[in-house]
């Protein structure tokens, strides 16, 4: 038998032996650099086989490829106009960015201003004799009037009865900064026997309008809680005020074991400690609380750190001696204790025997 010979099978002849059924389930893959595997189009409920196609062949086929129909649109110049939401999206970024950008401005400005202000800041003069510690801290002249940890007080008296007993005619508290921020007249409740105006520069004039007594001292009392107490002579001061403050809170310029060596061990007078000391010269006529009170915190502040460190010393010694003592007092105890033991038992051999 001769052999058949083989025809070679075109596209053609292929595709005219295929059913339509086969032929729609047959599709093109996309052209692209990487060979990718596409589902065959399957039939959708309601949607016809040939409009299926046609998606198929319009969708894009890669970044750059735009339809034809786009492409006519975007050469008529007509481009939809933004709905409200985005323009409130692009209203909102706009503001955003305005807002940020004017933050920035304001704190190259604010940092403009700091610098100006440190480069104006007032030089002191170190070698002044009246220059304050708590002046190394520029301060503004409302934080200068601030009540701080520190106060000094200092009071002037009157005579009343025969002139002898004093009570209280005026008080002045000084800040650590050196300002006044309390002074007040009073008014004595017993007539005045001596206004001594020569020593306390007190007139009756300035009683006149003075305040009542419980006013200052509660005022007085309210500013001094919980603070430092600076002050010369303060059991004096305390005492026509009829108030107490804790010792370990008080400061006076007369029991300063350093202060005394001025005067060789005896109490000094705040004139002494201010000519010897700060070198400067008060209570030369009358005198005055408010400046009495200002040299007395001025002596705080030149020694506050070793004054801080003495008082601590001194309560570490007078802790070190409690716990000797104690300590001591329970050697005794338990030595009693042993002597009282051995001497009971003696008593009760003896007895026994």
């Amino acid at each position: 038998m001769g052999k058949k010979s083989k025809t070679p099978k075109t596209s053609a002849s292929v595709a005219a032996s295929k059913t339509p059924q086969q032929l729609s389930k047959k599709v093109v893959p996309l052209k692209s650099k990487r060979k990718r595997k596409f589902k065959p189009v399957q039939a959708v409920k309601g949607i016809p086989e040939d409009s299926l196609k046609k998606l198929v062949a319009n969708v894009k086929r890669s970044k750059d490829e735009v339809s034809s129909n786009w492409q006519a649109f975007l050469a008529s110049g007509q481009l939809p106009e933004a709905s409200k939401s985005d323009k409130k999206k692009s209203s909102s970024v706009t503001q955003a960015s305005i807002k940020q950008s004017s933050n920035i401005q304001s704190f190259k400005k604010i940092n403009k201003e700091a610098i100006t202000e440190i480069q104006e800041a007032p030089t002191i003069d170190f070698m002044s004799d009246d220059t304050y510690i708590s002046e190394l801290d520029p301060k503004t002249e409302a934080q200068k009037r601030e009540l701080t940890r520190c106060i000094a007080m200092d009071c002037e008296m009157v005579g009343v009865f025969d002139g002898k007993e004093s009570v209280l005619a005026r008080v002045s508290l000084v800040n650590q900064h050196g300002e006044c921020v309390y002074d007040r007249f009073v008014k004595p409740k017993e007539k005045v026997a001596d206004y001594r105006t020569k020593v306390s520069g007190v007139r009756p004039s300035d009683l006149k309008r003075g305040e009542e007594f419980e006013v200052v001292q509660k005022e007085v009392a309210a500013i001094l809680e919980g603070r430092i107490l600076v002050g010369h002579a303060l059991r004096n001061d305390m005492k026509v005020l009829l108030i107490n403050h804790p010792p370990k809170m008080v400061r006076d310029t007369s029991r300063f074991r350093p202060f005394r060596n001025v005067t060789n061990g005896r109490t000094p007078s705040l004139k002494k400690l201010a000519e010897e000391i700060l070198g400067v010269t008060i209570q030369t006529g009358e005198h005055s609380s408010v400046e009495d009170a200002k040299a007395t915190m001025q002596l705080y502040n030149l020694y506050q750190k070793e004054w801080e460190e003495h008082r601590l010393q001194k309560k570490v010694f007078r802790r070190k001696n409690a716990i000797a003592a104690a300590v001591g007092q329970s050697k005794i105890q338990t030595k009693n204790k042993k002597t009282v033991k051995t001497n009971q038992t003696l008593s009760d051999e003896f007895v026994a025997f």
